[in-house]
């Protein structure tokens, strides 16, 4: 077969797996179709039977698709539209079968309900033109299909020497060598395309986009924050659509920066991006949208500046406390220790797979080097491998643009840069409040606004509406400082966990997704709301999410706050809480008297991970806040429990 045959023959068998996701027109005839949607029926409107159906897709409902009538040559077509999908890829038996494994499992769940179009569309449109995007779909889908990423904190019976084996120099199994081996090659055929100037600005966010998701399922924060810094410089440099490049492609790439910006806020680092402006330059009205995309979209430049809010009520109450004031700032406003707290933490573990002869850095600002080479054949690749600070709620102890600059993976400039979001807002008790009230008031009319468009409650408005609780509890706890602020909240805290049952219920458990869902509410509710059988409840709910939700994972998640729990409840005569299917479940039954809550002085206010490398483990180092009787001054109180 010629180049062009092959060349038409890829394009034919991409386009088949594409329109399975896009409308189809009704055909003419004098039967009438009884294949729609249970959904569409029920709503009276007409159902084009894709599967999902449009309707449902660009509404972000649930499609209630009907099972499809067997036909005896759809197994025929689908096995030849694979044979061709083989043929042309020019790779690989096993490469060919991790990208069908990409465009039939790993794209579809990463794009949920409302990115459909771009990680069933765009990327593998792409990934037909651009041999290194093809590269990174291959990682991706090696690394979702054989996680790499941290399950646990807690140290297992056959573990060595008693050492988390996170913190011991280990092997790249023959899985994560093979998925090296495709980002390596990713990487450097960008630096190719980046010396001689052919590389575009269309292929620098995608690359940039895909780099940072392998990054994150990874585990390799550092990484990751090194390549949305250079994502967020890309991002001010083309604030437009750059000429030749799709503008909904741009406007999905806008919107992916705008939510990992405040996932990473979620984990308590600085809000500091431009999420105002990648989540678009729509009306100061927050109810203006009039789908369920736009009102995501709005609601994380809502949630971009409440998290920038909330950072600045840290920094003025961190202030305020060293003259010995509170200022009626929050004690919660961050969750994360500050730099001072952690004067005696070790060094930062080596960059994982770093050889000390060949140093490299997966900096797209620089581009210096490339990872080392590995053989995905080479089962005993010789090479340091070390998970960095794990992905969880409050767990990187310091500023984590600061500890990437410290790590190497940013520059000072690169620092400085992220240094400027709310540079020119006052940041006192008045103006504080003021900001405080003009969130408050345009998210409630965000809120308003969702409900007529989208009144069901399906899987995607369970999601966006955790998100939209989460956001108000906080603002709702803030005019007082102290703890017990969040026992005024226990009927948002009831809210939380009713939309994360739905929003559990109606999914398989996921192995990772891109998008945040339900762990950062769980973990909220389990560290915040002392209520014992509603912390108990969350998590329990932990236990039934994705393994990960971009830098969140379930499991280690679920650990620190069982940790914070019992620091918390020690000595209050309440049943120990747990971790697992059991932690809540049919068959988890005691008594719990939910009127035993925690002293003031006994909850935690901030809190942190700590590498504790002497013990070989992780530990939870916690301040909490006792009055001085002689004094009355509130002192702070540092402690490490191990996880």
């Amino acid at each position: 077969m010629s180049p062009t045959q092959d060349d038409a023959t890829w394009r034919a068998a991409v386009e088949a797996n594409l329109l399975a996701a896009r409308k189809r027109r009704g055909r003419l005839g004098f039967k009438k179709s009884r294949g729609g949607c249970t959904t569409c029926k029920a709503r009276r409107i007409k159902c084009d039977e894709g599967r999902p159906c449009r309707n449902c897709t660009s509404t972000g409902r649930q499609c209630g698709s009907a099972e499809p009538t067997p036909n005896p040559r759809s197994d025929d077509s689908t096995t030849i539209t694979k044979v061709c999908l083989a043929r042309t890829l020019g790779r690989s038996d096993d490469e060919k079968r991790t990208f069908s494994y990409f465009v039939s499992h790993t794209a579809p769940r990463l794009a949920q309900n409302l990115d459909q179009d771009f990680w069933c569309g765009h990327v593998l449109q792409i990934a037909h033109q651009e041999p290194l995007i093809l590269d990174a779909l291959l990682a991706l889908s090696t690394l979702y299909e054989h996680p790499q990423f941290m399950k646990s904190f807690l140290l297992k019976t056959d573990d060595s020497n008693g050492v988390h084996p996170s913190l011991m120099p280990a092997f790249p199994d023959g899985d994560h060598a093979k998925a090296l081996k495709h980002y390596n090659r990713a990487i450097s055929q960008f630096r190719k395309k980046m010396c001689d100037g052919s590389a575009t600005p269309l292929l620098a966010m995608l690359t940039c986009t895909l780099f940072i998701c392998i990054e994150i399922i990874r585990d390799n924060i550092f990484g990751g924050v090194s390549l949305f810094i250079t994502g967020a410089t890309l991002m001010r440099q083309f604030s437009s659509c750059p000429e030749g490049m799709s503008s909904s492609l741009y406007d999905a790439i806008r919107q992916i920066f705008a939510r990992i910006a405040v996932s990473g806020a979620l984990m308590g680092h600085p809000a500091e991006h431009d999420v105002e402006e990648w989540a678009g330059k729509s009306s100061h009205d927050a109810g203006a949208f009039s789908t369920v995309a736009e009102a995501r979209n709005m609601l994380f430049r809502l949630l971009g500046e409440n998290h920038a809010t909330l950072r600045l009520a840290t920094c003025h109450r961190r202030e305020a406390l060293s003259h010995g004031l509170s200022s009626g700032m929050p004690a919660f406003a961050n969750n994360t220790l500050n730099d001072d707290d952690f004067q005696d933490l070790p060094p930062p573990p080596p960059r994982p797979h770093q050889l000390p002869e060949n140093g490299y850095t997966t900096n797209m600002g620089t581009w210096c080097t490339d990872l080392p080479q590995l053989d995905g054949d080479d089962g005993g690749a010789h090479l340091e491998y070390q998970h960095d600070y794990p992905a969880i709620l409050g767990g990187i102890s310091e500023d984590l643009y600061d500890l990437a600059l410290e790590h190497g993976d940013i520059t000072v400039e690169q620092r400085s840069t992220m240094k400027l979001g709310d540079r020119h807002f006052p940041c006192d008790n008045h103006a504080l409040n003021a900001r405080r009230q003009q969130l408050f008031s345009r998210l409630m009319c965000w809120h308003e606004a969702f409900k007529r468009i989208h009144p069901e409650e399906d899987e995607t408005a369970a999601a966006l509406l955790i998100h939209y609780q989460f956001a108000i509890t906080w603002l709702q706890a803030w005019p007082t400082d102290g703890e017990c602020a969040f026992d005024t909240c226990t009927q948002s805290f009831a809210e939380i966990l009713r939309l994360s049952e739905n929003f559990l219920a109606k999914k398989q458990r996921s192995t990772f997704t891109f998008e945040v869902g339900t762990i950062p509410a769980l973990a909220f509710v389990a560290a915040k709301c002392r209520v014992p059988s509603m912390r108990r409840k969350a998590l329990f709910l932990l236990s039934q999410a994705p393994l990960k939700e971009n830098m969140w994972g379930s499991q280690p998640v679920a650990e620190v706050t069982l940790r914070l729990i019992m620091i918390e409840e020690e000595g209050l005569g309440l049943p120990a809480p747990c971790v697992g299917p059991l932690s809540c479940g049919p068959s988890y039954d005691p008594y719990i008297d939910d009127s035993v809550l925690p002293p003031e002085y006994q909850r935690v206010h901030d809190f942190g991970i700590r590498v504790n490398k002497a013990a070989g483990r992780y530990d939870l180092r916690v301040s909490r806040c006792f009055v001085d009787v002689e004094t009355g001054v509130r002192v702070r109180v540092l402690s490490d429990h191990p996880i």
